[in-house]
């Protein structure tokens, strides 16, 4: 598992928790196509 820098966890009205979100359902979508 490659070591990640923490993301912090803001407010969603400043816009990053939708973003965070999407980048880890990305993250894991990649990993499962990946092992597949």
């Amino acid at each position: 598992m490659p070591r990640m820098p923490k993301i912090p966890d803001l407010p969603a009205n400043y816009g990053f928790g939708t973003w965070r979100d999407a980048l880890l359902g990305a993250l894991i979508g990649a990993l499962f196509v990946g092992s597949a």
